[in-house]
Parts: C-alpha cells; sequence; structure tokens
C-alpha cells in the first residue's frame, strides 16, 4: 500500500514564500560544512565547496504544505487561517515527484482537501482567510477495530487529486479485521460540481488503493488487488463504475503494493512490489500490458514479464523515451529495458552503488537515482545500451538519501538527514559535486521547489528557503 498521507487538515492556511518573518529562535540554521564527493568523471583539481547562504530562511510554520499555484503556497493545519501571497518569478507551481503527504488539490477558484473528515472545498481567491464552502463525506465501510495495530491507522484516510476537470478522491477505511484493512474505493466528481457534490461513479471495492493515472481517456487504478483500467466518461449516475479490462496482481500473499503505473507508447508499464504487512516473501515483478487490451471487464494478458529476483522491494517505472527504468534486486541494482523488450526479457543490469533506492527521476538525456543505505546520488545519461551500465557520475553524501530527488530548472535538489544539496544535471570537468548546500534542525522527509523558493517538509511543518538566483535563473 502506498504511504499514506498524515491526517492534519481541518482549516487551510496560506503562507507567503517571501514575506513572512519568524522569531530567530525558531529559525533554521544553513550550514557551514560541505560535504564529501566523489565522481567518476577524472578530477584534476580540488573541488569547490557548496556555498550556503547567510540565512536563507524565509519562513517556517507547524502547519502542512499541500499545493502552490500562481504564486501562492496552501498549507493546512487545525484550527488555523491565513493568507499571504507569494513573490516569485513567472508565477509559480509546485515542482516536486510527489503526492504531498496531506492531500490538497487545485481547480480554477477550488481547493480541495482530504482529511479524516472528507474532502473540504474551498473557493479562491480567499484574503487573509479561508472559509469552507462545502465538504464531500464518506461512510466507513466496516465497524471501528478494537485490534491496536490497525486502531493506529486513521479510520478514514481519503486523499485527492484533481486531472483535468475530473476530481478522484482515493477513500479507504481502515476496518475491523485485517480482511477488512485498507478497503476503499476511486470516487470521480466534475471539478466544478455544485454544491453539494455527486460522484460521477465509484470504482468496485479494493484493497490498497494508489491514486490513479489518466492516460486519454482511460483511468488506471493501481491497488492491492490488481489493476483496474476505466473509462473516464464511464457513466454519471454515481453508480459502480465496470472497469473495460483488469490484471490481477503478481502475489501468493494478497497484499503487495501496486506502484503508479506508467504509460507510454500505447503500453502501461506496472510494478508490484512486497508490502511491510504482508506478502513479504513474494518476489517484485514489472509487467507490460497494451493500453487498449480490452472493453469487456476481463482480464488483460501482459505483452511480458520481468521477475526480479533476490528483492522483497522495487522502485519505478519510468519510462525514459521507449525504454523502461526500474530499480531493485540484490544482485544487480536495477534494470533497464525497451518497451517492447518481448518475453523473455532481458534487460540490460544497472550497477549502482546501494540496495535500497528512492524512484528513480527523468533528467535531461537520463534519470538519476538515489540511494538510502549507501547514501549516493547517482546519474545515468548515455543511453546504457549495454549488458551492464554503471553511472556517468556519483556523488556520496554523509548521509542516507532520504526524499526523493527533485529536478528544477537545471539543478537536482537532494535531502540528506537535515541538509539539502543542489547539483547541476551535468556534471562538470572536475566532476559531480554540489554547488549550494543549506543545514535545518528536523530530519527532511520531501522537498519541493516552488519558483525560487524550496520548501522543505520535515515530518510535520514546512520551512521556506529562499534559492539564490544562480539556482534559478
Amino acid at each position: 500500500m502506498r504511504t499514506r498521507h498524515r491526517a492534519v487538515v481541518l482549516i487551510v492556511a496560506l503562507f507567503s514564500l517571501g514575506a513572512c518573518t519568524q522569531s530567530p529562535s525558531t529559525q533554521e540554521r544553513p550550514s557551514s560544512r560541505s560535504a564529501d564527493t566523489t565522481s567518476l568523471a577524472p578530477s584534476a583539481t580540488p573541488t569547490a565547496k557548496p556555498t550556503p547562504e547567510t540565512d536563507p530562511v524565509v519562513w517556517s510554520s507547524h502547519a502542512e504544505f499541500i499545493a502552490a499555484r500562481d504564486g501562492v503556497a496552501y498549507l493546512a493545519e487545525t484550527n488555523r487561517v491565513a493568507t499571504e501571497p507569494v513573490r516569485c518569478p513567472d508565477g509559480c507551481e509546485a515542482v516536486s515527484p510527489l503526492t504531498w503527504p496531506a492531500s490538497g488539490a487545485l481547480w480554477g477558484d477550488r481547493l480541495f482537501v482530504g482529511s479524516e473528515a472528507g474532502v473540504q472545498i474551498f473557493d479562491l481567491p480567499c484574503a487573509h482567510a479561508c472559509h469552507e464552502a462545502g465538504r464531500i463525506t464518506f461512510q466507513p465501510l466496516d465497524p471501528a477495530s478494537d485490534d491496536p495495530n490497525i486502531r493506529r491507522f486513521p479510520p478514514n484516510e481519503i486523499v485527492v487529486a484533481v486531472l483535468g476537470d475530473t476530481l478522484f478522491v482515493d477513500a479507504s477505511f481502515n476496518g475491523a479485521t485485517q480482511p477488512e484493512f485498507a478497503r476503499g474505493r476511486l470516487f470521480a466528481f466534475d471539478a466544478g460540481c455544485a454544491l453539494p457534490c455527486h460522484p460521477l461513479w465509484r470504482s468496485p471495492l479494493a484493497r490498497g488503493l494508489g491514486l490513479p493515472v489518466v492516460a486519454g481517456e482511460e483511468v488506471l487504478l493501481p491497488s492491492s488487488s490488481g489493476l483496474f483500467v476505466f473509462s473516464r466518461a464511464c457513466r454519471t449516475d454515481g453508480d459502480v463504475c465496470t472497469p473495460r479490462w483488469t490484471a490481477p496482481m503478481n502475489t501468493a500473499a494478497g497484499i503487495m503494493d501496486m506502484l503508479p503505473p506508467a504509460v507510454a507508447g500505447g503500453r502501461v508499464a506496472v510494478l508490484t512490489q512486497g508490502y511491510v504487512g504482508g506478502g513479504e516473501s513474494d518476489v517484485p515483478q514489472l509487467s507490460v500490458f497494451p493500453l487498449a487490451c480490452r472493453t469487456d471487464g476481463g482480464l488483460c494478458p501482459s505483452d511480458w514479464d520481468l521477475r526480479i529476483d533476490g528483492a522483497r522491494f522495487a522502485w519505478g517505472p519510468l519510462v525514459i523515451g521507449s525504454r523502461i527504468v526500474v530499480m531493485g534486486g540484490r544482485r544487480s541494482s536495477g534494470f533497464i529495458a525497451p518497451l517492447d523488450c518481448g518475453s523473455p526479457c532481458e534487460p540490460a543490469r544497472l550497477r549502482a552503488p546501494g540496495e535500497f533506492f528512492r524512484a528513480p527521476q527523468a533528467v535531461p538525456g537520463g534519470f538519476v537515482v538515489g540511494s538510502y543505505d549507501a547514501g549516493r546520488l547517482s546519474l545515468f545519461v548515455d543511453g546504457c545500451r549495454r549488458a551492464v551500465c554503471h553511472p556517468t557520475a556519483s556523488w556520496r553524501s554523509h548521509g542516507r538519501l532520504l526524499p526523493t530527488p527533485v529536478l528544477a530548472g537545471r539543478f537536482v535538489f537532494v535531502g540528506t538527514g537535515r541538509r539539502v544539496f543542489a547539483l547541476p544535471v551535468r556534471p562538470q570537468p572536475a566532476g559531480w559535486h554540489p554547488v549550494w548546500d543549506w543545514r535545518g534542525r528536523r530530519r527532511i522527509e520531501h522537498l519541493v521547489v516552488v519558483g525560487n523558493t524550496l520548501l522543505v517538509l520535515p515530518h510535520t511543518g514546512t520551512i521556506a528557503v529562499h534559492l539564490p538566483d544562480r539556482l534559478t535563473r
């Protein structure tokens, strides 16, 4: 099952990325030390140290970042409402590879916020105060649990996403017993619906739902019950939508995690991996299906499969051009194969330091991947046309790489422990080294770049850090 969002949102707060201040006692301070770096490129000159700013923190808040648009960052915290403008060049859009831990989505003049209470709808813009215009609520599927292992999870877990003009709501419920744990449905709404909003359609019951991926008129829903592919215009009466086709999970235990599918070239790439709550003995597997497989609701056979032997977990898939990248495996760090690999598929092997990785992220001409256990960021840019491929360059940090790397402009931002580093997308002749870093006081879990501001997300709260002009031009 995917990483669940933190239950924090009842009211929305908006803060300036350039106009807010805070007391010195709560500010995060920059670092004066640089990390050790290594590169596979030859280096004949000493490595230049990263250059931290004197005091780049713009503001710090206990509220949770959920979305950003048009120069405004949206945060959420119980019993708190505020608005502040964001100053950034050319309007600001959030750059991050992740779905926010606290769920929020923007559409037109509306902000949708998911929480245990349901989906709250706020009208925008709102000056100095945001007032709830309406709410979508959901009834639990099962009675509350007496099992302490289940009760530590929120009873309702509501995640939202707007794709096109459709609001998708993943409503999952942690039921009384293990068979009912994390059951839920996907609901589709018109994002501009008149209040009170009613769903256009809903999915069949499933476990371990992920957020959908929209490809043209198809809606792909990953889950621990399998992959469901729906027509986007399935129905409008709110009833259960019959999928066009389904694909079963690669699992014997029935509780593996299906990661968000990747769509390219008329094909769907799906990766399943072990889940800590059960099914750890199952082998991760990459499967590729034709997108237009069928329309009668039946099972779709895969075009080809790749079992990732020797691994419990895998990361991806990432499609780059006509090739697909998956990280995972103890005998090989990962694999890269053409989308039409065929069966049996014999992919090229990727050799990157480490065993536990973050999701690979595309960069111009290749991709980067961070290793949690080895504390290394590896860059692949040569297309990997050999049987075994090694990184073009590699950088070693002092600690474990926690957030998934973020590409913003010409730089890759990566967090390790309490520090953030910026590395150029292309290595220099002297090697691949950070050109900027910042140190905070709390462990970093996620990074978001909005214009000339880096939003640092620890376990709770949000810290806004001003980025130097040389990183944002």
